[in-house]
């Protein structure tokens, strides 16, 4: 969720679990294996020191939360799944 939310700002995110690509197929942040403590220094590292990366993680984190459907649209879908299973 705290990823949803992110991207949903705008954001760009430091994860270990899928971020999903824009349309350019970029991934709106960098992904670091789980438990791999070294991976995620340097990933904020790179974040830190690279405003040029930080400028395309922040525009592919843009372009991600127009792909991403509404909250709207999420509720319909969880509403149909739930009122599906109770028949």
């Amino acid at each position: 969720m705290v990823v949803a939310e992110a991207l949903a700002r705008g954001l760009p995110v430091v994860a270990a679990e899928a971020l999903g690509q824009g349309a350019e197929r970029l991934r709106p942040g960098l992904l670091v294996p789980p438990a791999d403590a070294m991976a995620l220094g340097d990933a904020l590292r790179a974040w830190l020191d690279d405003p040029g990366l930080r400028r395309r993680l922040r525009a592919a984190a843009r372009e991600r939360r127009e792909l991403r459907p509404g909250q709207s649209n999420t509720t319909s879908v969880v509403a149909g799944i739930l009122a599906g299973a109770s028949r």
